[in-house]
């Protein structure tokens, strides 16, 4: 399963960092560093660097990029579990900490449930083995084909 992953991981990936987008941004920077099975669930653990265009005026992490890399990073797990492409229902994240810049960030992806059409996630971002921040996202599914064939589209 972790082949496919990695090549559908990949395909994702490619769409993504082919838009202009703050998504792409965080895409390319993330880092997958294990995925594993446990406890009837999926985890996905993620690190990110802390670059500059992250930060907000007073030098941490702005509260919009730590909730993209949520986001995100769910999306990934999400790649794992299902080859059709998701879209969040629902993003909620809670500031405890703060990331600064040159700092690492290791993200901790996991599914407790997974429906037909819905996946339930949550995530921990840690900063210097500190928590900086926690997510639930819950995505649905929808047809996978949408991006492959913008993938496959050609460029006018």
């Amino acid at each position: 399963m972790e082949g496919q992953f990695q090549e559908d991981y990949s395909l994702f990936v490619s769409f993504v960092k082919s838009k202009d987008t703050v998504e792409a941004e965080i895409v390319k920077n993330l880092k997958i560093e294990k995925v594993e099975v446990s406890g009837g669930g999926k985890r996905i653990r993620l690190q990110i660097p802390v670059i500059k265009t992250y930060l907000n005026g007073f030098g941490g992490v702005f509260g919009g990029t730590m909730a993209a890399i949520v986001d995100s990073a769910a999306t990934c797990l999400s790649m794992m579990l299902d080859k059709r492409v998701c879209k969040s229902l629902e993003l909620n994240v809670t500031y405890i900490g703060v990331a600064k810049l040159g700092e690492v960030l290791t993200v901790d992806v996991f599914c407790p449930k997974a429906g037909k059409n819905i996946l339930f996630t949550t995530v921990e971002v840690r900063s210097k083995g500190k928590v900086v921040a926690v997510g639930t996202n819950t995505k649905v599914f929808s047809d996978h084909s949408q991006w492959r064939e913008v993938i496959n589209r050609p460029k006018i």
